[in-house]
């Protein structure tokens, strides 16, 4: 049983929603933007990816969405987009790759941090990139 992720995780999201009483609704209302064509989607995808990878994708992305302005749909889900597929350059980034680095941990497998950044890093650009340019294309 990860133990140590089952408090981690509930903690993350505390300290997500103490940071965006202090603040962070209003840095990411800003970031994130009003506009709801191609570039507000991508604002949004590269905000929510990016600050998964600072944070983690879900309390980012609970806290992106009230962000969001209502009735921009496809920039909401650009944001979803962002915060699930952005997540992989660093291992905090999502609870999917706390789990794999605690199982790679578990079994003796080291994993090259460096290595793993740069390579989520290209593969978090390329993506995005690609899953929101389809969105903005459908709609």
């Amino acid at each position: 049983m990860p133990w140590r992720l089952l408090i981690l995780v509930p903690g993350l999201f505390l300290v997500v929603e103490t940071v965006d009483v202090n603040g962070l609704h209003a840095l990411l209302t800003h970031a994130v933007g009003p506009d709801g064509g191609a570039l507000g989607m991508f604002r949004a995808g590269a905000v929510g990816g990016g600050l998964a990878n600072v944070l983690n994708n879900l309390p980012v992305y609970l806290a992106g969405e009230s962000a969001v302005p209502a009735g921009n749909h496809e920039q909401l889900l650009a944001l979803l987009i962002g915060t699930n597929v952005g997540p992989v350059v660093t291992p905090w980034a999502s609870l999917a790759t706390l789990l794999w680095f605690e199982r790679c941990h578990a079994q003796g497998v080291t994993v090259s941090l460096r290595r793993f950044m740069g390579t989520g890093a290209v593969l978090a650009a390329g993506a995005l990139t690609a899953s929101i340019g389809a969105l903005a294309l459908a709609g």
